[in-house]
């Protein structure tokens, strides 16, 4: 049921991709997504931060989930931060999940006491 067939149009089968098809397709090209550590930090952090309704705890799960894959410091709760660029890549996971109203992306040129978050990821 990821493809559907249509008749042929110009002696050619027309195949349509479906909407699951289409999800199945996100999810692979996501699970392969990963955050890249450029040669040098440009001093900046990434702060995410989501507030999702208690309707969604599944997609919570799933977005933490993959924060944490992509070497993410929970900083809070539902707030998390990175060094390193990953706008596009959050951009796609908020997408895919469907939650873009409940996702904020923050770029900090400034975090007092930050020695923690420079020793977890090596800046």
């Amino acid at each position: 049921k990821l493809i559907e067939f249509d008749d042929e149009e110009g002696g050619m089968q027309i195949i349509k991709i479906t909407d699951r098809g289409r999800q199945r397709i996100l999810k692979i090209t996501l699970d392969e997504l990963v955050i890249k550590r450029p040669k040098s930090w440009d001093g900046k952090w990434r702060l995410v931060s989501f507030d999702l309704p208690e309707k969604l705890a599944t997609t919570r799960k799933y977005l933490v989930g993959y924060f944490s894959a992509w070497g993410f410091y929970p900083l809070h709760e539902s707030v998390y931060l990175h060094a390193w660029p990953c706008l596009k890549e959050v951009e796609f996971l908020r997408e895919y999940l469907r939650i873009g109203e409940y996702v904020r992306m923050f770029l900090v040129s400034k975090i007092e006491n930050d020695r923690e978050f420079r020793k977890f990821f090596g800046v």
